[in-house]
């Protein structure tokens, strides 16, 4: 569960996602989220990597994340 406190919303999130969020602390890239997510899961690397950079593009969006450049 994701509270967006500026939207007023609680957001709920699959265990995928919920994986993704408690990686994003800013030391992992994307490309080493999703290698975690394709080993946890038992999917393909290409799927892994698609199902992470929309559901941080969808955080974006939102306002809770923001990307820091490499």
């Amino acid at each position: 569960m994701l509270l967006d406190v500026h939207g007023g919303e609680v957001l709920a999130s699959n265990p995928v996602g919920a994986q993704i969020w408690q990686r994003l602390d800013g030391q992992l890239t994307r490309s080493d989220i999703a290698r975690e997510v394709a080993h946890l899961y038992g999917v393909p690397l290409h799927r892994a990597e698609h199902d992470v950079v929309a559901f941080i593009a969808a955080l974006a969006a939102r306002g809770l994340v923001t990307e820091v450049p490499a």
